[in-house]
C-alpha cells in the first residue's frame, strides 16, 4: 500500500492517542508565569521581540476563541495535533514512519507531554521540524523563513540562522542551477539578518534569568537552598559567581558549582528519559554512547562521498542538537527542553543509514527479529510492573485515596478488627489478621446497639453515613456526631485517628481498643 495510506492512518492513530493522553494528567490548571505571559502579550501590538512569533500566534487565535481560559487549553491541543502530523509528513519511507510512529507513541502515551510547559517549545518544535523538511528537499527559501520564525519563537537558536547561511552557500556551490537562485536567496537571507540585527532577539534579561531561576531551583531541589528560587536567585548567583556576565564567566569564577549544577541535571536528564521511554538511566546513557558511535561513523562516510546535501543537513541537525543539550545542561532538564534534543535525535535517526541496515537485516532474520522482541517484551513489562509501585507510592500522597485508608489501618496493627463503613471490602486488604466488615446498610436496628452487638472497634465515616435515611432518622447517630463521636446509650468513646486527614473520609477508633 502506498506510503501516503500508512500516513493518514498514522493521523487517526495520533488522533486516538491525544483523545485520551491530553488527559493523562486531569488536574491541569492554568499557569500565571511564562504561557500567561504570552497570552497576555498576544494582546498587545506586535514588534520584533524574543518569542514574537508565539504572541502574533496567541493574537491570531484570539480572533476565533475570545475567552482567554479557552484560548489556553485549546492552544496546547492545537499544537500539540500539529506537531504530531507535521512530524508523520517528514517520512518518505515505511521504515522512517515505523521510527517517528514509534516515538510518538512513546511521547503521547506518558506523562511527559502533559507535564510539557509553556507551549511555546511545541510551536518551536513544529519549525523545527519544518526547517529540517525544507533543508533535506532543498527549498532553501522555505528553510530561511522556517529558521526566522524559529529564531523568533525560541532565542536560543538564534546562531542557528548564522550559520544557515554558510549550509545553503556550501549546498549550492558548483551546482549551476541553485547559483541562478542564490542571488534571490540571498536577499531572502539578508533581509532577515537587518530584521534580526535591528531588532535582536536575544536583547534583553531572559536568559540571564532562566539560568539564574534554575539554577537556584537546583540547588532548591537538592537542599542546598532554602529561599525561594525565583524571587531570589540573583542573590544565590551574586554569592556562588560574583559579577558573572556570560557562561565563561560563571566557568572561570566558580568550575566547582558548574560543575556539579551541570552533572545534577545531566542526571535528571537520564531519569526524565527513563520516565519516557522506560530504560533505567545506565541503558540510557549507553543508548546515547552508542548513538554518536554510528553517528560519528555515519558522517564520517558521508564526508568522504563528498554528498554536500547529506552533510549539510547533518551539521545543521547537530547545530540544533547541541543548543538543546547546552540548554538542558546549563539550564534545567525541563520537559520543553526535552522535547527539542528528541526532535534532533529522531530526525538524525530517520538519516541513519545503520538503522535502516539494522530493519533490513531484521526482516531477513526472523530469528533475530523475535529475539530482540523477546528482550524488549521482558525489560518493558518489568518496568510496566513497577509501574503499580509508583502509582501506590501516588495513592498514598492523597489522604482521601482508598490506599491512604488501608495504609493507615494497617498501622493501627490491632488483634482484631470489627469495621462499620460504606466501602466494600476492606478487610481483604489486611491480611493475617482477624477482620470483619459490616456495611453500613447491614444497621437494621439502634446505631448504639449494633455497634455493641457487633463489637464495632472501627468506624470508617464518610459523606454517604448522611445520605442514608438509617442514620438520618437514627437519634443515637446524630448524638454520636454531635458529642465527638460518643455513643448515647453505652459511653463508649471513639477517637479519630491522627494520620485520619482527609475531611470527607474519617477513621475513627474505639477508644479501649488494645494493639
Amino acid at each position: 500500500m502506498k506510503l501516503k495510506f500508512y500516513k493518514f492512518y498514522s493521523v487517526l492513530v495520533l488522533l486516538f492517542l491525544l483523545s485520551n493522553s491530553i488527559f493523562i494528567k486531569p488536574d491541569r490548571d492554568v499557569l500565571f508565569y511564562d504561557e500567561t505571559n504570552y497570552l497576555e502579550a498576544g494582546n498587545q501590538k506586535f514588534a520584533f521581540v524574543d518569542s514574537a512569533i508565539y504572541q502574533l500566534h496567541y493574537k491570531i487565535l484570539s480572533n476565533f476563541i475570545k475567552d482567554p481560559i479557552d484560548r489556553y487549553f485549546i492552544n496546547y491541543q492545537f499544537l500539540v495535533f500539529l506537531f504530531g502530523v507535521c512530524f508523520l509528513f517528514v517520512a518518505r519511507s515505511k521504515k522512517e514512519l515505523i521510527l517517528i510512529v514509534t516515538f510518538l507513541i512513546l511521547l503521547f502515551s506518558s506523562r511527559f507531554l502533559s507535564d510539557l510547559w509553556p507551549f511555546i517549545t511545541l510551536l518551536s518544535s513544529i519549525w523545527l521540524v519544518f526547517l529540517y523538511t525544507s533543508f533535506r528537499s532543498n527549498y532553501d527559501f522555505l528553510s530561511i523563513v522556517f529558521c526566522f520564525l524559529l529564531v523568533y519563537t525560541r532565542v536560543e537558536f538564534l546562531y542557528v540562522y548564522y550559520l544557515l547561511f554558510f549550509l545553503i552557500l556550501y549546498k549550492s556551490w558548483g551546482d549551476k542551477e541553485k547559483k541562478k537562485l542564490l542571488l534571490f536567496k540571498i536577499f531572502l537571507y539578508s533581509f532577515g539578518f537587518i530584521v534580526i540585527f535591528t531588532h535582536n532577539p536575544s536583547d534583553g534579561t531572559r536568559s540571564y534569568n532562566a539560568f539564574c531561576q534554575h539554577y537556584a531551583f537546583s540547588q532548591f531541589v537538592r537542599k542546598l537552598y532554602v529561599e525561594d528560587p525565583w524571587t531570589t536567585c540573583d542573590l544565590l548567583l551574586a554569592k556562588d559567581f560574583g559579577n558573572a556576565k556570560d557562561l565563561l564567566d560563571l566557568w572561570m569564577l566558580n568550575p566547582k558549582h558548574l560543575g556539579l549544577h551541570l552533572f545534577h541535571n545531566l542526571d535528571l536528564f537520564l531519569k526524565k528519559i527513563q520516565e519516557l521511554f522506560l530504560v533505567p538511566p545506565f541503558v540510557s546513557f549507553g543508548l546515547i554512547l552508542l548513538f554518536i558511535f554510528f553517528e560519528t561513523k555515519d558522517f564520517i562516510r558521508i564526508c568522504f562521498q563528498r554528498n554536500k546535501r547529506k552533510i549539510a543537513t547533518h551539521l545543521l541537525l547537530y547545530v540544533l542538537l547541541s543548543i538543546s543539550l547546552i540548554t538542558i545542561l546549563f539550564i534545567f532538564p525541563r520537559e520543553h527542553y526535552i522535547l527539542h534534543f528528541l526532535v534532533s535525535i529522531v530526525l538524525l535517526l530517520i538519516q541513519q543509514r545503520n538503522f535502516n541496515r539494522i530493519l533490513r537485516s531484521l526482516q531477513s532474520n526472523p530469528i533475530w527479529l523475535y529475539s530482540i522482541v523477546a528482550v524488549f517484551l521482558v525489560v518493558l513489562l518489568s518496568f510496566y510492573l513497577q509501574k503499580a509501585k509508583i502509582i501506590r507510592s501516588e495513592a498514598l500522597r492523597n489522604p482521601c485515596s482508598n490506599v491512604f485508608t488501608i495504609q493507615v489501618l494497617r498501622n493501627l496493627e490491632l488483634k482484631k478488627y470489627h469495621i462499620l463503613a460504606f466501602d466494600g471490602s476492606v478487610c481483604a486488604y489486611l491480611p493475617n489478621t482477624s477482620c470483619k466488615q459490616f456495611h453500613i446498610s447491614d444497621k437494621n436496628i439502634s446505631f448504639d446497639e449494633f455497634l455493641e452487638q457487633n463489637k464495632i472497634n472501627v468506624l470508617i465515616l464518610s459523606e454517604h453515613w448522611d445520605r442514608d435515611q438509617k442514620y438520618i432518622k437514627d437519634v443515637e447517630y446524630q448524638f454520636f456526631i454531635s458529642h465527638p463521636y460518643k455513643t448515647k446509650t453505652t459511653g463508649d468513646q471513639f477517637e479519630l485517628n491522627q494520620f485520619s486527614l482527609c475531611s470527607n473520609r474519617k477513621i475513627l477508633l474505639k477508644k479501649e481498643t488494645k494493639y
